[in-house]
């Protein structure tokens, strides 16, 4: 069955049941119900409607309705007793509208609650997600992403003292960190005299990888074998066109099948354009399939990022038994990239804690290309996640 189409989901602003004031608590008027409608759903080319439409070629179409609760109050519920218990507030904004109002929710694909005043431990979470107003633009799209299907993306291995490893190491795919390769939203002139908690509110993410897209749509009639996807055999010479610039359907993936499992390589070229704007221009390599997420991570098979090579003919790499090597590089329009790949006879293998016997994790013949470091300022999984700040962060 397809999953492409409208996506519904209903935006059930509340506030904090009236209290003593709390200690870490940002109260600030609420955002106007113009500013809601630009931010979420206004064909405006920045807001989170128009940034997935974009990013999934038409495939995911988000209509979110304001109309359910507007500042509703949580009922006894106060800030102190629920703003760390993410999946508390879904479940208590949930029981405001249909237990206590008997408003039903059964017409929408998920909920937001959008809870006010912040702090709160925002994210996704079952069948939806929290928000408030210190997120960003960029955290509201990776966020989505949960909401619209989408696993986190993984990287090479970062060291201990890093307690996460490979989770979110991915510079391009915007289901990794945040902040990493994102890039400055133009402020419309009507909001330019708001003030956000957030001081990086007006930034927006690179988009998701093509191979998250690929890993998303596994399973349904959409993208996988569309003309958006090249498949072919190591051996093949392939061209792909730079994600952010097509227009009309055009390959923006090539999937090579691996000698492990059911795994497979992915090829795809990132240009320094439109949701792209921040990004470092390269020829990028995924996996799906290749590692083991480890104990106690929830992602199937999620897309992996191996290495990245440059935008200029001769460049190469050998990963996970392949070997690529770019043969042609396009500035038209839509900018593109040819691959020559072929089989590697031997091949070396060096495990990280957790991998799977047999997964190789080397990228033999890395290009001097430099790897995302962990980010500072993040917040693990499970923690209270307040996201009032700018800089790069880990998302959940």
């Amino acid at each position: 069955m397809s999953m492409a189409g409208p996506k519904r989901v209903a935006v059930l602003r509340l506030l904090w049941a009236p209290g003593p004031p709390v200690a870490d608590e940002s109260p600030q008027l609420q955002w106007s119900d113009e500013f809601f409608h630009e931010v979420f759903q206004a064909s405006n080319g920045w807001s989170l409607r128009d940034y997935w439409l974009r990013a999934s070629f038409g495939l995911l179409q988000l209509e979110f309705d304001f109309s359910v609760a507007h500042w509703w109050r949580f009922g006894d519920h106060s800030h102190a007793e629920l703003k760390d218990n993410r999946n508390g507030i879904l479940a208590a904004a949930r029981q405001v509208v249909e237990g206590d109002n008997g408003v039903s929710l059964a017409g929408f694909d998920a909920v937001i609650a959008f809870v006010h005043a912040p702090p709160s431990n925002a994210g996704a979470c079952g069948g939806g997600a929290v928000f408030d107003q210190g997120g960003s633009m960029a955290f509201f799209q990776h966020e989505l992403g949960h909401v619209l299907g989408f696993e986190h993306s993984f990287g090479p291995l970062i060291p201990p003292p890093d307690e996460f490893g490979s989770l979110y190491n991915d510079p391009y795919c915007v289901m990794g960190y945040t902040g990493l390769q994102s890039h400055a939203l133009p402020v419309p002139p009507a909001f330019a005299s708001l003030t956000n908690i957030n001081s990086g509110f007006w930034t927006s993410e690179r988009r998701p990888a093509a191979a998250s897209l690929y890993r998303r749509f596994t399973g349904t009639p959409d993208f996988v074998d569309s003309g958006w996807v090249t498949h072919a055999e190591p051996g093949a010479r392939l061209w792909v066109a730079a994600l952010s610039e097509v227009v009309t359907t055009a390959p923006v993936l090539a999937v090579l099948p691996l000698s492990i499992g059911h795994s497979q390589l992915t090829i795809e070229y990132r240009t320094q354009s439109a949701d792209d704007a921040g990004v470092a221009p390269g020829v990028v390599i995924h996996s799906i399939g290749a590692h083991d997420v480890g104990v106690g991570r929830s992602e199937v098979d999620p897309p992996w990022f191996e290495t990245v090579l440059p935008p200029v003919v001769g460049a190469s790499a050998d990963v996970l038994g392949v070997h690529l090597e770019v043969v042609t590089v396009s500035t038209g329009s839509p900018g593109g990239i040819e691959v020559q790949t072929s089989t590697q006879s031997t091949r070396t293998h060096i495990f990280n804690e957790g991998d799977q016997e047999g997964v190789s994790h080397t990228r033999l013949g890395r290009t001097s290309a430099p790897l995302p470091v962990t980010p500072v300022g993040v917040v693990a999984d499970g923690a209270p996640h307040t996201h009032l700040g700018a800089g790069p962060r880990r998302l959940q």
